[in-house]
């Protein structure tokens, strides 16, 4: 650009040889162009560079679902599993932010959001590894941990009443048991007062009707319902709706987790676009600059040289209808046609 510069001022000196100014305008020419390749590569490097963002955005948004769903899955199934997908969960989630923040570590505000995030996210891992070894102590199936221990006390209780031959202990058990299940199923509240209200006449009828073995019939029905007690609280614990324990606390983060996330994604949308306009903008206003200079230097030479020529032909012409040919042609400058004059 210096130079296309300094032809314009040589031009209007006069001083330039023609040889030169052709090289000149030609290298004015051949830079526009390298200017409007430059430009068009590093448009295309940054539209390159915000697509592997884009994709990396994209793989990051997918671990982080499969992160959160283990909630739900943990809800729906219970699995001893779990344990092992939470871990293979969050190696993945793990990778996929440390990707996502090699492309966007010169952005300070996705810093800022995507850190937010990850404090949610640990979070929600340690209510769910709560959640985890509640659910151990309550026992992943019917046979083991405290849901094991009631059902064998209740079990005894019920082979000892038909051991005793008692139908109307015997329907007390039952009945005790019937409202469990139905507390367990519904959650509704009225079937854990019928079932303490069926507890209390157990007892009575085992005071009043057993009074030597009432001592082992009571710790067995003790028994049992220290560990129901226990397993309902564990279960609240951990929650058994939308808005109860580590559950509901899970869900709410979940929510506030996915608003983070969709902050996040448009900040980085809008942050590459802005900056790819700022960018064409600059490169565009680049090279119209270039292919100007390099327009006006050829439009000088071109003009002086047409002049020149012009000038030279009519005094040939007239040269030719002359019988003086004492009479020269002045032209201004120092280049061949000046010379050739």
């Amino acid at each position: 650009m210096l130079e296309c510069n300094r032809v314009l001022i040589s031009q209007f000196k006069g001083a330039m040889r023609l040889k030169t100014g052709f090289i000149i305008s030609q290298a004015c020419i051949i830079i526009s162009l390298i200017v409007s390749l430059v430009g068009g590569i590093f448009l295309y490097q940054q539209s390159q560079s915000d697509k592997q963002t884009s994709q990396q955005l994209l793989t990051y948004k997918n671990a982080f679902d499969e992160f959160l769903y283990l909630q739900s899955a943990f809800s729906l199934y219970r699995s001893k599993d779990i344990e092992r997908e939470l871990k293979k969960n969050k190696n993945d989630y793990t990778l996929a932010s440390m990707s996502l923040k090699q492309h966007i570590e010169i952005d300070d505000v996705a810093m800022l959001l995507l850190n937010q995030i990850q404090v949610g996210i640990s979070e929600f891992e340690k209510n769910l590894q709560e959640q985890i070894k509640l659910q151990r102590r309550l026992g992943f199936n019917e046979d083991r941990g405290l849901r094991g221990f009631f059902r064998k006390a209740v079990h005894e209780l019920q082979a000892t009443t038909e051991a005793l031959n008692d139908p109307e202990f015997e329907i007390l058990i039952l009945e005790l048991r019937r409202r469990e299940k139905d507390y367990l199923l519904r959650w509704d509240p009225k079937y854990l007062n019928l079932h303490i209200q069926i507890t209390k006449q157990t007892q009575k009828l085992i005071n009043t009707r057993y009074v030597t073995t009432s001592s082992e019939l009571l710790a067995k029905l003790n028994e049992y319902m220290q560990g129901f007690n226990q397993y309902i609280y564990h279960l609240e614990t951990q929650g058994q709706h939308a808005a109860q324990g580590l559950k509901g606390k899970n869900n709410t983060l979940s929510r506030e987790l996915n608003e983070r996330f969709n902050t996040l994604y448009k900040h980085i949308i809008d942050k590459q676009a802005v900056v790819a306009q700022s960018y064409l903008k600059k490169i565009f206003f680049l090279i119209l600059a270039a292919t100007l200079i390099s327009l006006l230097v050829s439009f000088i030479i071109n003009r002086r040289m047409t002049f020149s020529l012009i000038a030279v032909t009519a005094f040939i012409k007239k040269l030719s209808h002359s019988d003086n040919f004492s009479e020269r042609l002045q032209l201004g400058g120092n280049d061949e046609l000046s010379q050739f004059s």
